[in-house]
């Protein structure tokens, strides 16, 4: 596989995870990590638009935050890999895991959010 990420070996590790694993598993770790963290949708809600942030906050705040979580997770991808199959594949399996939570991707498309090596080690600690 090609590297989708040229940093350290915690995004490799959280890139690969999200990878290799079956949906299901996928979900269930972003919804445990959603539940126990539930500052971040006001430590990141800078990061979407009003009404992204009505659409994905308004009706379930976990389904919002598991966004946030995605987001963080293709804000992983190298920007010169993210026009592989592979990214692609990330992509398609974030907008599955977001319908299934209740958001609706035709309004909303998954992308990246940014965050630091710091916030990304405290937030996925149980993944790396």
């Amino acid at each position: 596989m090609n590297r989708l990420n040229n940093d350290d070996n915690e995004s490799q590790r959280i890139l690969a995870w999200f990878n290799k694993s079956d949906e299901n598993t996928v979900k269930s770790a972003l919804y445990k990590i959603a539940d126990s963290n539930p500052e971040l949708d006001k430590q990141f809600s800078t990061k979407f638009t009003a009404n992204e942030y009505e659409l994905l906050f308004n009706s379930n705040r976990i389904s919002g935050r598991i966004a946030i979580l995605i987001g963080a997770i293709l804000g992983l991808i190298d920007p010169f890999m993210a026009q592989t199959s592979i990214a692609e594949n990330l992509r398609e399996k974030a907008k599955s895991i977001l319908a299934s939570g209740g958001i609706n991707t035709l309004s909303y498309n998954p992308r990246a959010i940014e965050m630091n090596n710091s916030e990304l080690k405290t937030i996925f600690s149980e993944i790396i």
